[in-house]
C-alpha cells in the first residue's frame, strides 16, 4: 500500500508545481497553428497547463490540435464568439496562480515563461511584460515592438496619447487580477487593450527588455480588416472608465470654474484622439468642448487646438498669445507651435517655463523628449548599429 501513496503524492506534487495557466484562442489558425504549440510546449519552464480554445474553426485547426499528445494540453471546442468569448472561457477554466495568452498565430521564445516569472518579486506585481519581435507570415523580422515600466499613475495619459502602455500578447499575469473582470465580448478590436487598462491602473508591472515573443503580421490579422467604429469602440469604452478629472489632471478643477475646465479638458482630450487618428472621436471632443462655456478662454483655447489640428500653426499661437495669464497649459502648447514650426530652441524655453509652473506636467515633459530625440535619439541600447547597412 504504501508505494500507491508514494504514487499519490508524488502525482499531487507535480500538480501543486504547475504554476502557469497558458490560454490560447484559435480561429481558423491552420497555417501557423503547428509551430505556435511547438513553442508552448517546448518551453524551459515545463509546468504548466495549455489550455486551447477553439472558437469555432472551420479549417483544420481541430485537427492539428489533437495531433498534439500531451497531456499538459486542455482542449475545449465552442461556437465561434470572438477574441474576448475565448479568452473569457480560457480564465473560466484557468486554475494556476499565473496566466499567460498566447495567440494561434505567433510565437514564444523556449524560455519566454522561465524569464517572465523572474519578475515577481514582490505581491504588489501583477503585470510582467517583454519587447516583441514582429515578423511576417515567413518569420522575416520585420520590426521590433520595445515597452518600458510604467507607472500606474502615466498609463492613463500613455493610453490617451499613444495607446496599449504594453505589449499586451506578451504579458503574464497573476490570476487574481482578473478578480471580477472579464473581457468585454463587445469588442472587436483591442478587448486585451480595454482589460490592460483596467488592470494596469491596479497593479505595478514590470518590463523584461528582451524579445521573449515572436509577434505575427499578416493578411488575416484582424486589426487589419477593421472599419473605424469598430476599431475605435475600445477606446471610447475606456474614456468612459475614468472621470474627466483624471484624464486631464493638469487643469486647475479647484478654481471653481468648472464649464471653462471641461470645455478645455475636452479640447486637450480631441487633441490626442486626433494625433492618433481617431479623428471622428476627436470632432465629437471638440463639439462638446464648444457647448460647454462661453468663457473668452475656453473659446481661445479651443480655437487654439482647432487651428493646430488644421496645421494652422501662426492662427493657433495668435490664439495662445492672446492669453493674459499664460498657465502651464498655455506655455506647453506655445511651445508645440514653435516646434512644429522649426524653432527647436525657443518650443524648449516655452516646455520648460510650462514645468516652473507644473514639474509634473507630463505632456510637457514628453515633448522636451521628443525635442531631445528631434535630431539625434541617442540610445544606450546601440545592439541593433552593428546590422545596419
Amino acid at each position: 500500500m504504501k508505494w500507491r501513496y508514494w504514487i499519490l503524492c508524488s502525482l499531487l506534487l507535480k500538480v501543486l508545481m504547475i504554476v502557469i495557466s497558458v490560454i490560447m484562442p484559435v480561429y481558423n489558425a491552420a497555417p501557423f497553428l503547428k509551430r505556435t504549440v511547438e513553442s508552448v510546449l517546448n518551453q524551459s519552464f515545463t509546468n504548466f497547463e495549455f489550455i486551447i480554445i477553439n472558437d469555432g474553426s472551420v479549417d483544420n485547426s481541430e485537427e492539428i490540435i489533437l495531433s498534439f499528445n500531451d497531456p499538459r494540453i486542455v482542449y475545449e471546442r465552442k461556437e465561434n464568439g470572438g477574441e474576448a468569448s475565448a479568452r473569457n472561457l480560457g480564465l473560466s477554466l484557468a486554475k494556476r496562480e499565473y496566466i499567460v495568452f498566447q495567440d494561434a498565430d505567433d510565437l514564444s521564445t523556449p524560455n519566454r515563461f522561465e524569464e517572465m516569472l523572474t519578475g515577481f518579486k514582490n505581491p504588489s506585481i501583477g503585470i510582467v511584460h517583454s519587447d516583441m519581435l514582429v515578423v511576417d507570415q515567413n518569420d522575416s523580422p520585420i520590426g521590433y515592438l520595445k515597452t518600458t515600466t510604467i507607472e500606474k499613475q502615466n498609463v492613463k495619459r500613455f493610453i490617451l496619447k499613444t495607446g496599449t502602455p504594453f505589449n499586451n500578447a506578451s504579458m503574464m499575469t497573476r490570476r487574481e487580477v482578473f478578480s471580477n473582470l472579464r473581457y468585454d465580448t463587445s469588442v472587436k478590436i483591442g478587448p486585451d487593450t480595454l482589460m490592460t487598462f483596467q488592470i494596469a491602473q491596479k497593479w505595478d508591472n514590470v518590463h523584461i527588455p528582451k524579445p521573449l515573443y515572436y509577434y505575427r503580421q499578416h493578411n488575416n490579422n484582424i486589426t487589419k480588416q477593421s472599419d473605424y467604429e469598430t476599431g475605435a469602440l475600445h477606446m471610447r469604452k475606456i474614456l468612459d472608465l475614468i472621470p474627466l478629472k483624471e484624464w486631464v489632471p493638469e487643469v486647475n478643477w479647484e478654481n471653481g470654474q468648472d464649464e471653462e475646465n471641461e470645455s478645455i479638458a475636452h479640447s486637450i482630450i480631441a487633441y490626442h484622439l486626433f494625433k492618433r487618428g481617431l479623428t471622428v472621436d476627436a470632432h465629437t471632443y471638440l463639439k462638446k468642448a464648444s457647448n460647454l462655456s462661453d468663457s473668452n478662454e475656453a473659446k481661445l483655447f479651443l480655437m487654439a487646438i482647432i487651428k493646430l489640428m488644421q496645421k494652422d500653426i501662426p492662427s493657433s499661437l495668435n490664439c495662445l498669445e492672446a492669453f493674459t495669464n499664460k498657465n502651464h497649459i498655455v506655455l506647453n502648447f506655445i511651445g508645440e507651435t514653435y516646434a512644429y514650426s522649426g524653432k527647436i530652441n525657443e518650443a524648449a524655453e516655452f516646455f520648460l517655463r510650462a514645468l516652473n509652473l507644473n514639474p509634473l506636467y507630463e505632456d510637457a515633459l514628453d515633448n522636451l523628449t521628443g525635442l531631445g530625440g528631434l535630431n539625434n535619439f541617442c540610445l544606450v541600447d546601440s545592439r541593433w548599429i552593428k546590422f545596419r547597412r
